[in-house]
């Protein structure tokens, strides 16, 4: 059975998501170490800062848009200036259905606040996304939700987590512990007899 590949994307510039944010959908790694299956980290964070359950809630709409546009919301949202940014055309879609899985876009991400993100994904994040949008959509979603941990919730979830894969290495530790004194012996034993 094959691996199943984590929906890879990264955050270009946005408002909800600054620059240097990695979304990672459907990580079979991220549902081993995190219980969840979706991450959404910047850096090697030891626990994500977003609650990836908001986030998904909170996204109103997904465009795909081609290299010159991306660069007008990226301007523009270091500028401030969001209002109406000029997107691409709608043969983007086309593009999109008939794009390789290892084919990575431009994408914004607009939430229901109508902050935006300009984030570069795979096809298959791009689907996931769109799902979640409809989702949202057909359910009558509209409110956003604050979407950060608190300081307080992220030392506490960081600290959940170090203790929990502490139990894993302890016993590692003391595995290692047993064979280095093993080894000792051993050689001392050698040492003795030779």
């Amino acid at each position: 059975m094959e691996n199943q590949r984590s929906f890879l994307g990264k955050v270009i510039t946005g408002q909800v998501l600054t620059e240097g944010y990695i979304i990672d959908w459907n990580s079979e790694l991220n549902k081993k170490l995190y219980h969840r299956d979706l991450i959404i980290k910047k850096g090697h964070e030891v626990t994500p800062t977003v609650k990836h359950e908001k986030w998904k809630k909170n996204i109103s709409k997904i465009e795909i848009v081609n290299e010159i546009s991306a660069k007008n919301v990226k301007d523009s949202i270091i500028r401030g200036t969001v209002g109406s940014v000029a997107l691409g055309a709608v043969g983007g879609i086309a593009g999109v259905l008939s794009a390789k899985s290892d084919t990575t876009f431009n994408v914004i991400i607009t939430y229901h606040d109508n902050q935006i993100d300009l984030i570069e994904c795979d096809v298959e994040l791009y689907t996931k996304l769109l799902q979640q949008a409809n989702e949202n959509n057909e359910k009558g979603i509209t409110e956003y939700e604050d979407i950060y941990f608190s300081e307080e919730e992220k030392k506490k979830n960081d600290d959940e987590w170090i203790k929990a894969n502490d139990q894993g290495y302890f016993g590692c530790g003391c595995l290692s512990l047993y064979a280095t004194i093993i080894l000792i012996a051993v050689l001392i034993w050698i040492l003795i007899k030779y």
